[in-house]
């Protein structure tokens, strides 16, 4: 398939997708300074020596990355988890992704759970195309 009608396919399919989904509130700049600051206090316990100690949730592997940058978007939804996610390197200089999944609790906002980042076709063609 042509790459230009591949790219508008993407586009309409994200523009449909954006469209109908139930409307919620997005979180403040605050809240999302918050968000991040949660997700790095995570990232820096489970930090050993420059060493981010990671389980992979398929087969329990333990990945020992290297941390490279926090993607900047945050995702919210309505059942109040956000998701962050963060780029990092493995020991063969692989890109792994961890998506982190947060909530606030009282005042804070505590990580409840990371995973893994799969990304679909439909990402990765976004992300291929700059959408």
């Amino acid at each position: 398939m042509n790459p230009i009608v591949l790219a508008a396919k993407v586009v309409v399919i994200c523009v449909c997708l954006m469209t109908f989904t139930p409307a919620f509130a997005e979180p403040s700049d605050g809240e999302k300074l918050q968000l991040k600051s949660a997700v790095t206090q995570h990232i820096t316990s489970h930090t050993d020596s420059g060493t981010y100690l990671f389980v992979r949730n398929d087969n329990t592997e333990l990945l020992k990355l290297t941390y490279v940058a926090m993607h900047p978007v945050v995702f919210s939804h309505p059942n109040g988890l956000f998701v962050l996610c963060a780029d990092f390197n493995d020991a063969g200089n692989k890109k792994v992704l961890v998506d982190y999944y947060v909530r606030k609790i009282g005042e804070t906002f505590v990580v409840l759970s990371s995973i893994e980042g799969k990304r679909s076709l439909l990402m990765r063609l976004a992300e291929k195309f700059n959408l």
